[in-house]
């Protein structure tokens, strides 16, 4: 029974252990995935700097024509379509800034998920390592109880032995 209750723990630990390799690769690629999200992330607030900078800089230039004493109003109605257009794209860009953070958290998510999952593969193998030592260490008690209840035995029997050899002389003295 000891024997089997020791092979089984050897046998979950290979098991578990083999599982670990692979809840670590998982962990590796969510860090990476991360790690893209977050590059993406800061392409989209780069992105949506950008834009806002060139709202900014229309808006700048229609007031420079409007003040200039060369002011042609069809220019102005060109640049008011630029800067509607700029402005559509700072919102685009706004909103792709949002997405790239929900993609962010999400992946943050599924790395500290991947984590957690590991560390408890990790936990479960300490658990069971020390379960086995436990078991070999009592294993290793028994056998020296029993060990020293044989050596007790065969003192005893060396005892009776001498004892009878004593109270009858001439006795053949066996220690069996």
């Amino acid at each position: 029974m000891a024997v089997l209750d020791l092979r089984s723990l050897k046998t979950l630990l290979w098991a578990k252990r083999r599982r670990l390799d692979g809840l670590e690769a998982e962990v590796k690629a969510a860090a990476a995935n991360v790690a893209q999200a977050e590059a993406a992330l800061i392409a989209a607030r780069n992105r949506h700097q950008d834009c806002v900078q060139e709202v900014q800089d229309c808006e700048q230039r229609i007031e420079q024509m409007v003040s200039s004493p060369r002011f042609v109003p069809q220019d102005a109605v060109t640049f008011r379509h630029v800067l509607e257009t700029l402005q559509g794209l700072a919102v685009q860009a706004e909103e792709g800034v949002r997405a790239a953070q929900a993609q962010r958290a999400q992946a943050q998510a599924v790395l500290d998920a991947a984590k957690g999952a590991l560390q408890r593969a990790q936990q479960q193998i300490e658990q069971l390592e020390d379960r086995r030592q436990r078991r070999l260490v009592e294993l290793d008690q028994a056998a020296e109880d029993t060990q020293d209840e044989e050596s007790e035995e065969a003192a005893v029997a060396r005892r009776l032995a001498q004892a009878r050899a004593a109270v009858m002389p001439g006795a053949e003295v066996s220690c069996a």
